[in-house]
């Protein structure tokens, strides 16, 4: 879309597309003016409050304009505030007047934006109008250098999009040339690029793609055969790369009106506006991208230091919380299921093992039955009641535990036994010792003592209950 290479199309402009393109460059124009209305607000904002005062806006429009008499009163200029404020000003005093920076900055965009046609109909309301127009009429004139800074800034960015359109769209050989079926593949799938969903923060009615914003072949051969002077049917990267960039250097009221000349300069500018936004898309993806890592990071973080506050808690309450809260802790959750898991135990051989344990206490000497019930009768008990010491007979049957004893349940808080209070464990082949076993001859009693381990019942520790007993018919059996 310069001068030097025009594109001839016979399609004529349509309304549908005309309409579309005043609404995107009302977007492009927010995207140049924007940040220049901001770095405005900032440089009197001296103070450093984030907020303006009417004196504080009223020195703004005198610096730019130099001229009282065509600037805010300082009566007008709290007029105005309360005109950007709107409802929210009716319950503020004139002392207390302040509009932030998003308030102000929407409010200029909002009348730069406008068609010139409404901004002259806007200025004949008032002479307080009329003085808001001038103010934004002078900052209206400074778009081409903003538009060209604009440019400038972002030069190198567009060039290094395009060449990566290009790669991706043109032959995939050593010339790497665009054909004319991959050049409008490539602005097709770039316009469609613009559209969002609703659900997204940026999306806008005006980028939701129609068929009257898609090129055609014939639209696109025209294109090629202005810019394929030697006649090859092919473009090279330079090529195209430029002549997209000569387009995106100019102003945008230029591209508006170059839009007006045809079907195929409509499409161009459609194709323009899509690289505009693409660019700004990845701006704004890489600042969710880096987001979503501080995020992940500081969720990490606090996430350990959770962990590992909690676990400092059940260790230095020790006390109060039963073996199993504080392995679950340890292994994160997992502690009790993975002891459930340890070599289970059918029912076949619990009863075998304890038809082994009847035999075997019936055959054992006097003097091991004896060494046996002095060995229970010395073991510490876990639990408030104490374990009665059995009367040494030659066949010696220990007192039964009494109910309160047997308890399915961990320890609560406000019971005096825990793990603690046990003496230091003994080595591996004594450490049977530390808890209390059942009579071999009461194996199949329901009355006969109940093993505990850790403040728990065998109903809720039935497996290691049976692993112990296993290990001591085995040295029973020895």
């Amino acid at each position: 879309m310069t001068d030097q290479e025009e594109p001839e199309d016979q399609n004529p402009p349509t309304a549908e597309a005309t309409e579309r393109i005043a609404l995107l460059s009302q977007i492009r124009k927010r995207h140049v003016f924007g940040p220049a209305i901001r770095q405005l607000f900032q440089l009197y904002d001296t103070d450093e409050s984030k907020t303006l005062d009417p004196s504080e806006v009223r020195q703004m429009m005198l610096d730019c304009i130099d001229n009282e008499d065509k600037v805010l009163t300082p009566e007008e200029a709290i007029n105005f505030l309360r005109v950007i404020l709107g409802e929210d000003s009716d319950a503020l005093e004139d002392d207390d007047l302040l509009v932030n920076e998003d308030q102000f900055t929407l409010f200029m965009l909002n009348g730069m934006v406008k068609p010139k046609q409404q901004l002259k109909e806007f200025s004949q309301r008032s002479i307080v109008h009329r003085k808001l127009y001038l103010f934004i009429k002078h900052m209206l004139d400074q778009r081409g250098n903003l538009e060209d800074a604009a440019y400038r800034n972002d030069k190198d960015a567009f060039s290094d999009l395009l060449y990566s359109l290009f790669d991706q769209h043109a032959a995939d050989d050593e010339n790497g040339m665009l054909n004319v079926t991959q050049m409008l593949l490539l602005v097709t799938s770039t316009i469609e690029s613009m559209e969002r969903q609703k659900n997204e923060k940026n999306y806008n009615d005006c980028t939701v793609i129609a068929d009257f914003m898609r090129p055609t072949m014939y639209e696109m051969e025209t294109l090629m055969g202005s810019l394929d002077h030697e006649g090859t049917g092919v473009l090279d990267r330079d090529t195209f790369v430029t002549f997209i960039l000569q387009s995106l250097s100019q102003a945008e009221e230029k591209r508006c009106k170059y839009s007006q000349r045809s079907g195929l300069h409509q499409k161009l500018y459609f194709f323009l506006s899509s690289v505009l936004l693409l660019k700004r898309q990845q701006i704004i993806d890489v600042k969710r991208n880096d987001a979503a890592l501080e995020i992940q990071k500081t969720w990490k973080i606090y996430c350990d230091n959770k962990k590992a506050t909690k676990f400092m808690a059940l260790m230095t309450q020790a006390k109060e919380f039963s073996f199993e809260d504080l392995l679950a802790a340890a292994n994160d959750g997992n502690g009790a299921e993975e002891i459930n898991e340890v070599d289970p135990i059918t029912e076949e051989e619990r009863q075998r093992m304890a038809e082994v344990t009847d035999d075997t206490a019936e055959a054992q000497p006097e003097e091991q039955e004896q060494e046996q019930a002095n060995e229970v009768a010395s073991v510490p008990t876990l639990v408030p009641t104490p374990i009665p010491t059995p009367i040494p007979t030659p066949t010696p049957i220990p007192t039964p535990v009494p109910d309160s004893f047997v308890t399915a349940t961990p320890l609560s808080p406000t019971q005096t036994a825990s793990i603690f209070d046990a003496p230091p464990p003994e080595p591996q082949e004594t450490l049977i010792k530390q808890y209390q076993i059942p009579d071999p001859q009461q194996t199949k009693n329901r009355n006969a003592p109940v093993l505990l381990i850790r403040g728990q019942s065998m109903t809720s520790k039935t497996k290691i209950c049976l692993l112990l007993e296993q290990k001591r018919t085995k040295r029973m059996i020895k």
